[in-house]
């Protein structure tokens, strides 16, 4: 039996007790699992590939510690005292600890209800950026089909990369797709950086003069170098320096992951709408807002996590300067890559592709950062879509230097066993 810290999901030590159910209930074992559970450990059980999770509960009568089978990784051994049917797999894929549907494209969205009930405050709860369950908001959904449909997550080596403003263009025009409260497409009400802050609370203001009836919205992308929220109020650099502030920002930030505010540079997309039909023009208030890194200013790849964000920016600056390899291509997808085979899905950490003598190869690459992560793919089950698919155990790797070297070493072996 380990001691598992399931807040950064490392296996730390083995227990120096034996826990069983014979040793549970006596005052030794008690007394230890009392400082694991004061601690926030979680146990993990190597009785099988990959090991099976517990977590400790104290009941509530006797004040006794005892342990339950984490429902979606605490399938022991069928051998082992533990063993339970455990139930509770996602219906969606489950990736670093969000859930992301696979392939939902929305070409009709609302962002808020026509003034049909109250918005909260910043203080009352509220389901659609709540963090205790690991959902991601249709807000950010929204925002990932942009980016992906404007081939934003696209870093094509060989081209030259667009301006930071170009980016976030072609990310508006990705909107022209999408139909905004059933009536005009998302484009027209979709600004980006800070000038159009500007025109967007313009137009806003205008249209709830002419009618206040209809709640209008309206959403902001930009790119950030620094942020802090604080009081209602959010303070944004761009990367041109600019700082500027956004009032009556209603609740903190969606959270994605363990990303915070201080993970940067990063993307910031706000939506806005007015609180009643009686609301002053100038009372334009932000509920919904999220900042998501991304690899860097000349490709502003969203990425899920800060693994993803070093191993991409290294992977482009190896495949940038690598020999005899054609037209290199690297995507990141937002949401899951479906085979037309077997119809499996799964998200990658990120795929390559290149081509020679007319034929175009691909592969992709999982990002495993926990040994009781048990979604990885199936070579097999994506034969149709990569030629090969390779996966790096992060919780192997103690610093960026081994991994820089181990992602080198996985992408020069997967060029060379496609006899490039």
């Amino acid at each position: 039996m380990w001691i598992y810290e399931h807040t950064t999901k490392r296996r730390l030590f083995k227990t120096p007790v034996i826990i069983s159910y014979q040793t549970i209930g006596t005052e030794s074992v008690q007394s230890y699992l009392r400082e694991c559970y004061e601690k926030k450990y979680w146990l993990m059980c190597d009785c099988t590939t990959p090991p099976a999770i517990m977590f400790l509960r104290r009941q509530s009568k006797d004040g006794e510690i005892v342990l339950v089978n984490h429902s979606q990784f605490g399938s022991h051994g069928a051998e082992c005292e533990f063993y339970s049917s455990v139930k509770g797999s996602p219906r969606e894929i489950n990736f670093n600890g969000a859930l992301v549907s696979a392939g939902e494209k929305r070409h009709h969205v609302q962002l808020y209800r026509n003034f049909t009930s109250d918005i909260p405050s910043a203080a009352s709860p509220s389901s659609a950026s709540s963090n205790s369950e690991m959902r991601i908001d249709s807000f950010i959904r929204l925002v990932w089909q942009l980016f992906e449909d404007s081939l934003t997550q696209l870093a094509d080596i060989s081209q030259p990369s667009p301006s930071e403003l170009i980016s976030l263009l072609k990310v508006r025009d990705a909107g022209q797709q999408v139909i905004l409260c059933k009536q005009e497409n998302l484009k027209k009400h979709l600004y980006v950086d800070a000038k159009g802050f500007g025109l967007l609370k313009s137009n806003m203001k205008k249209a709830h003069r002419l009618n206040s009836s209809r709640r209008h919205q309206s959403v902001l992308l930009l790119f950030a170098t620094h942020l802090e929220f604080r009081n209602e109020s959010l303070r944004l650099t761009t990367y041109k320096g600019e700082v500027f502030y956004i009032d009556n920002v209603r609740r903190k930030n969606i959270k994605i992951n363990r990303f915070d505010l201080y993970d940067t540079p990063c993307l910031v997309a706000l939506s806005f709408c007015y609180e009643s039909p009686e609301s002053k023009p100038e009372d334009l208030i932000c509920i919904k807002w999220f900042a998501q890194p991304f690899v860097n200013l000349k490709f502003p790849i969203l990425v899920h996590s800060n693994y993803e964000k070093i191993v991409i920016d290294y992977a482009i600056h190896f495949l940038s300067n690598y020999p005899d390899i054609h037209n290199p291509c690297l995507y990141k997808p937002l949401s899951a890559i479906v085979d037309n085979r077997t119809q499996k899905e799964f998200i990658p950490s990120f795929t390559v592709s290149f081509s020679q003598a007319n034929k175009t190869r691909r592969f992709a690459l999982f990002l495993q950062e926990t040994e009781i992560e048990n979604v990885y793919p199936d070579d097999t089950q994506f034969s149709n879509t990569f030629d090969s698919i390779e996966i790096l155990k992060l919780y192997e790797i103690q610093t960026v230097e081994t991994l820089k070297y181990r992602i080198r070493m996985i992408l020069e072996d997967a060029i060379n066993r496609l006899n490039l």
